[in-house]
């Protein structure tokens, strides 16, 4: 069982998610109209590209603020195996920040040929010295309830004047009550970045239905 399964059972069906999808579409419509407008709210993020022994996934990420305390950022995640079997994992996140650092979240999640999975929780990050700190909760708006736990930990202290060590662990986390543990996952980046770009060793790990699969290999990124 992979993700796409899970998400299976807990995506919305068509005529609920209509109004849903409607404000999604509208929101990133506005936040792409903003980009241009707004010369103080330069969009920034990430592109990502991981290949291991199952499978290469290119992982791109990109925020901006649309308004004072209002922040629009969107995640892809498309992959191929080595039988050339393709999927794609996406999200949509619009939040408000209620105090420092913590924020509102209002998420929509998509898998293609499984659905929307609407979401809506809280996000909090901190930087302190060298280390960012990042954790996220939210949970479908479903009579049965899908939860997801989201840490991210960042170390990326300064080598020399040109070279910084870069290490990052993420863990993705889904639960419910009819089955407990869905769905985890974990990331572990370690290596050197220079400019805006990083690489070195990276590993990936996903848990699903007792089974545990791992994707060893190397990732190569670039910040923008």
């Amino acid at each position: 069982m992979e993700r796409r399964e899970i998400y299976k059972e807990v995506a919305i069906s068509e005529h609920k998610m209509a109004s849903f999808k409607k404000f999604i579409s509208a929101a990133a419509v506005v936040a792409c109209l903003a980009l241009p407008q707004r010369a103080d709210a330069d969009a920034s993020g990430s592109a990502e590209l991981m290949a291991g022994n199952r499978s290469a996934t290119l992982d791109l990420k990109v925020g901006t603020e649309l308004a004072p305390g209002f922040q629009f950022f969107t995640r892809q995640l498309p992959s191929v195996n080595y039988d050339n079997e393709v999927s794609h994992f996406g999200l949509i996140s619009l939040g408000y920040n209620v105090w420092d650092g913590l924020n509102v979240l209002a998420q929509a999640q998509a898998i293609p040929g499984v659905g929307f999975a609407p979401r809506a929780g809280l996000e909090y990050f901190k930087q302190v010295g060298d280390f960012g700190l990042y954790g996220e909760a939210v949970s479908t708006a479903q009579e049965s309830p899908q939860i997801e736990l989201l840490a991210n930990v960042d170390y990326r202290p300064q080598l020399t004047e040109d070279l910084r060590l870069v290490a990052n662990l993420e863990a993705v986390t889904l639960l419910s009550p009819e089955r407990g543990h869905d769905y985890s996952t974990q990331k572990l980046r370690l290596g050197l970045g220079a400019a805006k770009f990083e690489f070195g060793p990276a590993v990936n790990v996903e848990e699903v239905a007792g089974n545990i699969d791992y994707n060893i290999g190397g990732s190569v990124k670039v910040n923008f």
